[in-house]
């Protein structure tokens, strides 16, 4: 862990996010059947010939000097064994070792923000601020993790409530669009994230794919509030419910008509 805090800190990142959504990796059937795991990389080979020939597997993590010195000769063969707690899974962790991070990156890095991803109640939004979160992401990690996990959009005003006017509100899972966006700002994020976007662009044309998929989502935002008569994301659409045909209930008015413009 303290390695991997230096690393990122001497490789300029300044801002700590740590994902407690995915800190264990949920149950997925396609990544275990493509060795899309650390642990499944060599055990999995026939596997991966058999559905994806060529697919090499996920060598992620073994260019840390810590993991590999855990490992080193033993590496092949615990990655065979990935499905044992004591490798891969069976280690839940607390908030107390959260707490411990926080003061060991504000120390590495002279007190460079630290933000919690994963957030889905109150509680342990009031939590997070409690031991010395500077922000919180509310997501669901696109539900991917928790079969059945709370709609991340569903949560996300609650928490704004209880703890916008303290911390910075991030909001993540599922932004495709400048509508996307819209809401989540009118429901009280301070800020949203995406993902998946801008790993399409980039694996289309590099940087310049990146580039145009950002100004693409940018500029439907810009239309999007042009349409509907909004000139400001802070003055006139954080926060501003009625903007939104919103049901706090979660009971939507009508099919597919929560949350909607």
């Amino acid at each position: 862990t303290l390695s991997l805090l230096n690393r990122a800190w001497k490789s300029g990142f300044d801002v700590l996010m740590l994902t407690t959504d995915t800190w264990q990796l949920g149950w997925r059937p396609t990544d275990i059947n493509i060795a899309n795991y650390t642990h499944v990389h060599a055990f999995s080979s026939d596997v991966l010939t058999f559905y994806y020939p060529g697919t090499p597997g996920n060598e992620l993590g073994e260019s840390d000097p810590a993991y590999m010195a855990k490992h080193h000769d033993d590496l092949a063969q615990d990655k065979g064994h990935w499905i044992d707690s004591s490798v891969w899974h069976g280690k839940p962790h607390t908030w107390e070792k959260v707490r411990w991070l926080i003061g060991e990156w504000k120390k590495i890095s002279d007190g460079r923000p630290f933000v919690l991803k994963g957030i889905q109640s109150v509680a342990d939004a009031n939590r997070a601020l409690e031991i010395g979160c500077d922000g919180i992401v509310v997501t669901n990690h696109a539900g991917r993790q928790v079969d059945g996990a709370v709609g991340s959009l569903d949560v996300l005003p609650e928490i704004a409530e209880a703890v916008g006017d303290k911390m910075t509100i991030i909001f993540d899972s599922g932004i495709r669009t400048g509508s996307d966006v819209f809401k989540a700002i009118a429901l009280g994020a301070h800020v949203v994230m995406i993902g998946r976007l801008f790993v399409w662009g980039m694996s289309h044309e590099g940087v310049h794919g990146c580039r145009h998929v950002i100004k693409s989502l940018l500029a439907d935002l810009d239309i999007l509030m042009t349409v509907a008569g909004y000139r400001s994301i802070t003055e006139d659409v954080y926060k501003n419910k009625e903007a939104l045909r919103y049901s706090p209930s979660g009971v939507p008015p009508g099919p597919a008509e929560h949350a909607r413009l």
